[in-house]
């Protein structure tokens, strides 16, 4: 399978239009890229090369925001049932998400949370682990447990962290079972999103879990806790809905440290859709989704540009109603008037950097692993309706120079 992208008989590619992106300048030529215990060991230019390239060449995606453990396009209720049935019929349903994932060009991702809260909830990280290993799932970053408050959104599938021994064993059980990333619910959801984690406590597990060497991701969509994970040094704001309410100079200031601190933001525009659309079809949640999706557009129309280098490609993939294995977020991102090669460095670099991976992930660079996407044609100069459907152009998936998907 791999002879359509490979040469015969050794490790480079056949000659191929490489699209390397960097916040000034887009740079397309042809290249070959020889591949070695999956990275990319060597890169030969234009003058060297024999041969017409075929395909286009981009980093693999980096979907900042994923749930394994929940299999999307259901109902909440529906969810709930699934992850507290059978293992086995679970582990077939992600075992499928993580094939249909990779096929679309999703190498890496960051999982943001099970949606349960007993000690045994990272088993789907275990399982995950095991299907890496045989290149059947993207490269996974994970929260091993969804951390909240009484009275968080979702606090049924919070993990309770309430004082600081708390906080304390949360972080000693993450590192044990391998986790990289602790995401925390700080606020209660619609109409009023209020504060709910003790801003003392917020401040300690961050703090503490920084110095272990963790990311900190907050679901902020109120202005309290998108202002309190600002303050107290989150690495990363999910949904940010209401980013928009804030004062407008109070939040000019906020880009400014957000660009410096390094602080990303997470829209899932898809995810917030997603529901909507099936509050209308089913009737039920239609107030409060259609004002966070209202919300979400307005907010990231008004600062993606400001943020170009801090946005995420991050779906919400598994949550209610959104599929895993989608493109549609960064569609939605480009329909919302951010340019290609923008959301292609959203997608790629800027998820490397905020997993704290740039050396590693996200670029077509001497050492970096071999994890690329083939085109039939350049992806940043398809029409938005080809956008639409953009892995209809996608000819072949690779992830530690190994081909997991060919379209040809």
């Amino acid at each position: 399978m791999q002879g359509d992208f490979l040469m015969p008989r050794d490790n480079w590619t056949r000659p191929v239009y490489t699209i390397k992106l960097s916040e000034r300048y887009t740079d397309i030529g042809p290249e070959k890229l020889r591949i070695e215990q999956g990275r990319i060991v060597e890169v030969i230019h234009a003058g060297q090369i024999d041969g017409t390239p075929e395909f286009f060449v981009t980093p693999g995606f980096i979907n900042c925001h994923v749930h394994w453990g929940m299999p999307g396009g259901r109902t909440l209720e529906d969810i709930m049932t699934f992850v507290t049935g059978p293992k086995s019929e679970q582990e077939e349903v992600i075992r499928e998400n993580t094939l249909r994932s990779l096929k679309v060009g999703i190498t890496t991702v960051c999982d943001k949370g099970p949606a349960i809260a007993g000690p045994d909830a990272p088993w789907v990280y275990r399982a995950i682990k095991d299907l890496e290993r045989v290149g059947s799932a993207p490269r996974t970053f994970f929260s091993a447990w969804t951390v909240g408050t009484y009275g968080s959104f979702a606090q049924h599938a919070c993990r309770k962290v309430t004082t600081e021994r708390e906080a304390d064993e949360l972080i000693a059980d993450s590192q044990r079972v391998g986790a990289t990333v602790i995401k925390i619910i700080p606020e209660w959801g619609y109409p009023d999103y209020r504060l709910v984690f003790r801003k003392q406590l917020f401040r300690y597990l961050v703090i503490k879990a920084h110095g272990r060497g963790f990311l900190i991701s907050a679901h902020a969509k109120g202005c309290e806790a998108i202002l309190a994970a600002l303050v107290n040094g989150a690495d990363c704001i999910d949904h940010g809905i209401q980013i928009k309410d804030i004062d407008y100079r109070v939040m000019e200031k906020n880009f400014r440290y957000m660009q410096q601190a390094g602080i990303f933001f997470a829209p899932t525009l898809e995810g917030l859709l997603c529901r909507y659309e099936g509050a209308l079809v089913n009737g039920d949640g239609a107030e409060d989704s259609s004002y966070e999706w209202n919300a979400a557009v307005l907010t990231f129309r008004k600062v993606a540009q400001k943020l170009a280098e801090n946005i995420l490609f991050a779906s919400d993939a598994g949550s209610e109603y959104t599929p895993h294995g989608s493109l549609r977020e960064l569609y939605l991102m480009r329909s919302l008037g951010l340019g290609t090669a923008t959301i292609f460095r959203a997608a790629t670099s800027n998820g490397a950097r905020f997993l704290r991976r740039g050396s590693q992930l996200g670029a077509l660079k001497e050492n970096y692993f071999a994890d690329m996407i083939f085109w039939f044609k350049n992806p940043l100069e398809l029409s938005l309706q080809e956008w639409e459907h953009l892995e209809k152009y996608i000819a072949g998936v690779m992830i530690n120079g190994n081909l997991v998907a060919d379209h040809i």
